[in-house]
């Protein structure tokens, strides 16, 4: 198992939310906030923050159940599971897959190619968990925390960690397919004191 290392601060700070495919809605992705040393306002309330990293190794986690086999360049199928999904993806890091790697991602996301290259080709995770919200529908999107360790490098560094990754990940009904169609380091629940479309992705209706 690869060592783990602690994020740096400034990505609990960092909140990278990208719209998904939605009227209205923008499908390029946000660029990365920088860090400052100014204090933070304060976040409106129900929002999930990014806890920091213990240098715990990962726990292993397999899919809740099986994985179906998937042809060479796909990611997802009719009848796949959310989780599933996430499995999936996780799986398909380091095995030279890019189609499939970008197959689990709905064309309006605009997932970079260069993220998709690193994660095909440059290593297996070594551990992985799925955390809270753990499928919680927000907004039409299912929402998962997940961690992985990718002992040759993450592929979403430098923005992160070298070797372990923290995304949520919000995903919907992409034709009767689990697609991802958002990430992020922090998201937002509706609520009085945020604007209904406020940094969140919507998915399509279930």
């Amino acid at each position: 198992m690869g060592s783990v290392v602690r994020l740096a601060p400034a990505l609990v700070l960092l909140a990278i939310v990208i719209a998904c495919d939605a009227p209205a809605a923008s499908t390029s992705s946000a660029p990365p906030a920088t860090a400052s040393l100014s204090p933070s306002p304060p976040r409106p309330s129900g929002t999930f923050v990014l806890a920091p990293q213990s240098r715990e190794p990962l726990p292993v986690q397999g899919s809740p159940s099986p994985l179906p086999n998937f042809p060479a360049g796909t990611c997802t199928r009719p009848g796949l599971s959310d989780r599933q999904l996430i499995d999936e993806w996780i799986a398909l890091a380091g095995r030279h897959d890019t189609a499939a790697v970008g197959d689990c991602f709905v064309a309006a996301y605009g997932v970079p190619a260069q993220i998709v290259d690193r994660w095909a080709n440059e290593g297996v995770v070594s551990a992985y968990s799925v955390n809270p919200p753990d499928g919680e529908l927000i907004r039409s999107c299912r929402w998962f925390g997940v961690s992985a360790d990718f002992p040759d490098g993450n592929p979403y560094a430098p923005v992160q960690d070298p070797t372990r990754m923290f995304l949520f990940v919000g995903i919907g009904n992409d034709a009767g397919r689990p697609r991802i169609f958002a990430t992020g380091t922090a998201i937002a629940r509706p609520s009085p004191e945020n604007d209904p479309n406020n940094g969140m992705a919507y998915c399509p209706p279930r």
